[in-house]
């Protein structure tokens, strides 16, 4: 999954590479999640907190935390 691409770049220290991953999953987990609440919202909230340690790793504590905080929500 693209997920599990993104935290392999992070680990690899590729971070743009897996901000891009991380935000491709999180846009299709959104789309997905509207449609099929019950089924995708918790995948959502994974993906947002993958790209809020992504961005974190960054340096982008202020984004990280947006994403953080959503999360929670899901």
């Amino acid at each position: 999954s693209l997920l599990v691409i993104a935290n392999s770049l992070a680990g690899l220290d590729r971070n743009e590479e897996a901000l891009g991953a991380a935000q491709e999953a999180s846009n299709l987990y959104r789309d997905l999640a509207r449609s099929k609440p019950m089924t995708f919202s918790l995948s959502l909230g994974k993906s947002f907190n993958t790209l809020a340690a992504i961005l974190s790793k960054l340096g982008d504590e202020e984004a990280a935390l947006q994403f953080r905080q959503e999360a929670q929500r899901q």
